[in-house]
């Protein structure tokens, strides 16, 4: 697991007011941190799918004996069928790039250019 951004918001703790001639406690801010994980997959760890037709929803499974006890598992709805639409998209657009270098024929190098490295 790799590190990622730390976001803070303020929440509410107690804080003592007069009312009445009595102390109340009311809300006041207190800081509340959350941490986005972040996964690398490498191009032969093991994925699976699993689905669960009682929650309406399919997941994405990496598992953690796999990955050195750093395995997860993320639940999908069809709410989200077109972000993943949009991901498989750019996937493909990536593999597309670097399939195209890799079919780059570079020109044949005429006389004093013999210093380009290929």
């Amino acid at each position: 697991m790799q590190g990622g951004r730390v976001r803070e918001e303020r929440e509410p703790r107690a804080v003592k007011t007069l009312e009445n001639s009595q102390f109340k406690e009311e809300p006041s801010p207190m800081l509340r941190t959350w941490t986005d994980t972040h996964y690398k997959l490498e191009d032969d760890d093991w994925l699976y799918i699993a689905t669960h037709e009682e929650q309406s929803s399919a997941s994405l499974v990496c598992p953690g004996y796999a990955r050195d006890g750093e395995g997860f598992s993320i639940h999908f709805t069809p709410a989200h069928i077109e972000m993943l639409e949009h991901l498989l998209g750019a996937l493909r657009i990536i593999q597309a790039q670097q399939e195209a270098m890799l079919e780059y024929a570079y020109p044949e190098s005429k006389g004093s250019r013999q210093h380009l490295i290929r």
